[in-house]
């Protein structure tokens, strides 16, 4: 019975499409879901009855397929062929060779092959994607609350059941990509402005020689302005976003790090060039 409840479950949509045509209500009529989400016990059900939401195709192959797949490849079939016409014209020498040559390659490559899939294995168990869902009767669940919506909670995207909340969150990624953007930007533009202090001068820049005043002056307005863009009415013109207090307190070391790493590079340069300077 478990079996047939299973595959009716699983052809309630033909595809997209069919969902697509339809209102809210009915979608959930049709997944017995609510708006609020479903219970944590009749997910966990759901999740016995239809298993984990993992593609069959994500299993590594067997050392079988890949030892095949090392044979056939076009180089060992020319090799193959050249020691079939050795073997025939009486040359076992070149027989041997052209055959070691094959088992080399084909053994190479068959290494090469499983190291990269237990590396790649390795990798997809340490990742842990999750998905956001609303769950009801969250009281006295041991569950992760979404950093956004802590109504919300995240699981693994091998524990969702078709229940049709799932919460889309495709806007926090642009997001923080814009986060990143944005600091980058700031990091960067102060970086080459602080350059022009840092190689007009063999000594150390506002320790042992400072710049005339304009120039120290217009440096500082360009780095103002710059950390001021990403807070600025025009920011979104250039996919910028406000930046959290806290990269501005390591802003400075990371300035400080680039102007020492600068200063010890021009050093050795210097020693190594100045005779034709």
């Amino acid at each position: 019975m478990s079996g047939q409840k299973r595959d009716a479950r699983l052809e309630l949509f033909a595809g997209l499409a069919e969902p697509a045509a339809l209102d809210q209500s009915a979608v959930l009529a049709r997944l017995e879901a609510c708006p609020a989400g479903l219970a944590w016990p009749e997910a966990h059900r759901r999740l016995e009855e239809f298993g984990r939401n993992e593609l069959t195709s994500q299993k590594p192959p067997s050392w079988l397929s890949v030892l095949w797949s090392s044979m056939k490849h076009p180089f060992n079939g020319v090799l193959a062929i050249l020691a079939i016409v050795s073997f025939a014209t009486g040359d076992p020498k070149a027989t041997i060779v052209m055959s070691s040559m094959i088992v080399l390659s084909a053994g190479l490559r068959f290494w090469q092959e499983m190291k990269s899939q237990v590396q790649a294995e390795s990798l997809r168990r340490f990742v842990r994607n999750e998905v956001t869902v609303l769950r009801a009767e969250n009281a006295g669940v041991e569950r992760k609350p979404n950093e956004l919506d802590r109504q919300a909670s995240d699981i693994p995207t091998a524990e969702l059941v078709p229940d049709g909340m799932v919460k889309l969150s495709a806007a926090d990624t642009i997001i923080q990509q814009s986060l990143f953007q944005s600091g980058w930007f700031v990091v960067g533009l102060l970086t080459q402005t602080l350059i022009v202090h840092m190689i007009r001068t063999e000594k150390i820049p506002f320790a042992q020689s400072t710049a005339a005043p304009i120039v120290v002056a217009t440096t500082a307005a360009v780095m103002g302005f710059g950390a001021w863009l990403p807070f600025s009415p025009v920011a979104p013109v250039f996919r910028l976003e406000p930046l959290p207090s806290g990269y501005f307190i390591y802003l400075p070391l990371v300035l400080l790090a680039y102007c020492v790493l600068v200063q010890f590079v021009k050093h050795i340069y210097i020693r190594r060039f100045k005779s034709r300077l």
